[in-house]
């Protein structure tokens, strides 16, 4: 519009927003609500008292407006005329784009300008000279350059690339082609993730398997949770990893365990005669099986991940094939009786009640049933 001149205005698809002192019109999606800010900041020339670390300012940039606090990262404090990097923590969020200008100053003085680096950066180290390097990237270098040093933090969903670079979404599909091609970011479903990032955090996770399964070697899979939890990746990062482990046919995915493709537990063959000893005895004991003298631990969790056995809890453990055909007949029962109880289980089996209740427990948690009130029904 022409200065002084009046248009009516279509706000259809549009999002207005009041944050902080400031009225910004913009369409819905655009701008991300701001209370941190990653700045090069510059001092004015007639700058009277030098800026400390942690001092506060008043943070200005077009309409928006906020109280704040200086963390200066390479500096004790801006004197007249200097250079900083700093991160500016707003006490209300603002709407601001990276490359846009701010000011900040104090009741008595303008103290200097600046351009916007990033938009809500995590907490940064003082005087690190890793991010220091970072930050004149996101200053300087391409998109493609900005991109790779953004993921470094954590993959982020491809879709949020034109946000997080805040670019136009044609010139965000191009920095991303141009990563990909040039091998720094890597594509996982979704997700995009620094490739170098994603190097690392592979090979701990491979070395979190390793060593759980050296710990422990009668299991065949180490659990994935374990994996994740000793890795410290959230769960969509952690997926990604995975995908990719699996992809390099560097691990096999077992559903709840991890393992090196083609990795078997070690038995000894004392404890194959202890297995065999076991089973033959679950075998015989049926609908009953023996509870005392079970094998060790450690054992007993590889016949239960083999297959072999089922712990159905309370010290019963069933032989597979006896368990599966106690369920069958427990569906048949329920198809034509409509609800099994306890004391019909008991009989069903012609077994005690300590049996009959491990049992019908463990396909409650197993969600072959549902309990209501004495009786189960299928779910």
């Amino acid at each position: 519009l022409e200065p002084g001149t009046r248009a009516a205005v279509n706000l259809s698809g549009v999002h207005t927003g009041e944050l902080s002192r400031g009225m910004v019109l913009a369409p819905a999606g655009a701008i991300t609500p701001a209370p941190a800010l990653d700045v090069r900041l510059r001092a004015t020339t007639i700058l009277a008292h030098p800026l400390a670390d942690g001092a506060g300012v008043t943070f200005l940039s077009a309409t928006s407006e906020s109280e704040a606090r200086v963390r200066l990262l390479d500096a004790t404090e801006l004197r007249r005329g200097e250079k900083a990097w700093a991160q500016i923590v707003l006490d209300s969020p603002v709407a601001v784009l990276r490359g846009d200008h701010c000011i900040i100053r104090t009741p008595n003085e303008t103290i200097a300008g600046g351009v916007i680096v990033a938009i809500n950066p995590s907490r940064h180290r003082r005087s690190h000279a890793p991010t220091l390097a970072a930050l004149a990237r996101q200053l300087e270098g391409s998109p493609a350059e900005r991109l790779v040093d953004l993921l470094l933090a954590g993959p982020q969903l491809e879709a949020s690339a034109a946000t997080l670079l805040s670019l136009e979404p044609l010139a965000a599909s191009e920095a991303v082609a141009e990563a990909l091609t040039s091998g720094t970011v890597t594509r996982i479903n979704d997700r995009l993730f620094a490739t170098a990032s994603l190097d690392s955090a592979t090979a701990r996770t491979l070395s979190a398997v390793s060593d759980f399964l050296a710990a422990n070697l009668l299991r065949a899979v180490a659990p994935r949770e374990h994996v994740r939890s000793a890795v410290r990746l959230d769960a969509a990062a952690f997926e990604g990893v995975v995908v990719h482990s699996v992809a390099m046919g560097r691990l096999a995915d077992h559903g709840a365990g991890l393992a090196p493709p083609g990795y078997e537990a070690r038995i000894t063959p004392a404890q194959q005669v202890t297995i065999d000893r076991y089973l033959s005895a679950l075998r015989s004991g049926g609908y009953s099986p023996p509870t005392a003298n079970p094998p060790e631990p450690g054992l007993l969790a590889y016949l239960a991940e083999r297959g072999l056995v089922v712990d159905a809890g309370a010290g019963v453990v069933f032989e597979a094939t006896v368990h599966a055909e106690m369920v069958a007949a427990v569906r048949d029962h329920v198809t034509i009786h409509g609800s099994v109880s306890l004391a019909e289980a008991r009989d069903l089996f012609a077994t005690s009640r300590k049996y009959a209740q491990a049992f019908l427990e463990h396909l409650d948690a197993t969600h072959v049933t549902r309990r209501g009130g004495d009786v189960r029904t299928l779910r």
